[in-house]
Parts: structure tokens; sequence; C-alpha cells
């Protein structure tokens, strides 16, 4: 699974650039023929947003999240990614 992190226009630091990443691979744990993640990283005035677009057979999953950090933010979002990716595993398995 391919993992790609974009932030135009944001100083991001390594940190949390790699636990962007680490959190992000843990979705294979729920649906293990991803074919990649695109996440995209925005300030909103006071609060961090989190888009997140995640590629599968036939059909990208999507989901938009914003908090206060980044990281709240990509929790967030992963919860209902996992959603959506055990929803999607359950509904192509039949």
């Amino acid at each position: 699974m391919r993992i790609d992190i974009q932030h135009p226009h944001l100083d991001i630091s390594a940190t949390i650039n790699e636990q962007v990443k680490t959190k992000v691979s843990k979705l294979e744990h729920f649906y293990e023929n991803i074919l990649d993640v695109i996440v995209y990283l925005r300030e909103e005035n006071s609060h961090k947003e989190i888009e997140m677009k995640v590629n599968v057979k036939d059909q990208t999953l999507f989901v938009k999240e914003s908090g206060e950090t980044f990281i709240a933010a990509i929790d967030v979002a992963m919860d209902v990614m996992k959603k959506q990716l055990i929803k999607y595993k359950e509904k192509h398995l039949q």
C-alpha cells in the first residue's frame, strides 16, 4: 500500500508526517487490498483539517475531518475510515 501525504503551503514536522503514516498503515488490518492512500493536511483558521482518500478496487473511499491538532483529526478520520473499509469488505466478499 502506497501512502502519500500532501500538505501544500504548510510546514509539517517529520514527527507528524511519521505519525500520520504509522496510523494510516494500520488500515491494512481492516482490508488488505488497499491500492493507495492520499492524505491531505490543511490548516483552516485555528483548526487542522484532514482529508483522506483510500483507493480500493473499483472505488474510492473518502473522509474529511477536523480537530485541534493534526493527530486529533487523523484519529477521528481513522475511526470513520475503518468503518467504511469494514462495510466495503463485507459488501464485496459476499
